[in-house]
């Protein structure tokens, strides 16, 4: 029973229009299936639960390199940035080199539910 914490995007996940992260591959992997909790500033003082009971079932979960996500077709990266939230792949890529700075090989999680 994996949890998920997110700090963006909230409007979005409330409303169901966001079913879908992007996240540095896990040691131990979501698996489609699973039960997956979701919150809202986790281990924080405001952490509260997404969604009404704040659970969700896995749908789907694939293992991907950012710049094949985003290189390998540029209607596929508008379309999986978009599905993640962002207004634009370009908007995509800049808060993913802001956060994680990512390598060529860096491994990355598409995680449905």
């Amino acid at each position: 029973m994996p949890a998920i914490s997110f700090k963006v995007f909230r409007e979005k996940l409330e409303n169901g229009t966001k079913r879908q992260t992007i996240r540095l591959a896990r040691k131990r992997p979501i698996v489609v299936g699973d039960k997956l909790y979701l919150y809202w500033h986790q281990r924080q003082k405001d952490c509260r639960p997404i969604l009404v009971n704040g659970e969700s079932v896995v749908r789907c979960n694939a293992t991907a390199r950012l710049n094949w996500l985003l290189l390998s077709h540029p209607l596929m990266a508008e379309f999986e940035a978009l599905r993640d939230g962002f207004d634009s792949a370009k908007a995509f890529l800049a808060f993913f080199e802001e956060h994680y700075h990512p390598q060529p090989e860096t491994l990355f999680d598409i995680v449905r539910w």
